[in-house]
């Protein structure tokens, strides 16, 4: 499972593929849903350092961040989804 949790227009300029938009500043409303999730979880935000905080948050086994966010996977090359307003 793929958390973005960037802001809502960040989201929609450029996400991974499959990925939930939950911004960091609405994470606390989802901890408990999300601790209860029995499939790897991975944290997106635009650096890494957010998603490592949201990890911490959520905390339980299999929730990782995106090392480097979403910068690092764009200069990889690898592909984004846009969705208009």
């Amino acid at each position: 499972m793929l958390i973005d949790l960037r802001d809502p227009k960040d989201f929609r300029e450029g996400h991974i593929s499959g990925s939930r938009n939950i911004p960091f500043s609405r994470l606390k409303e989802h901890v408990e849903e999300l601790r209860e999730v029995n499939r790897p979880i991975v944290m997106i935000c635009q650096m890494g350092q957010v998603a490592g905080t949201a990890v911490q948050q959520v905390g339980g086994v299999n929730k990782h961040r995106l090392d480097g966010g979403i910068l690092n996977w764009k200069s990889q090359g690898l592909p984004l989804i846009k969705k208009s307003a």
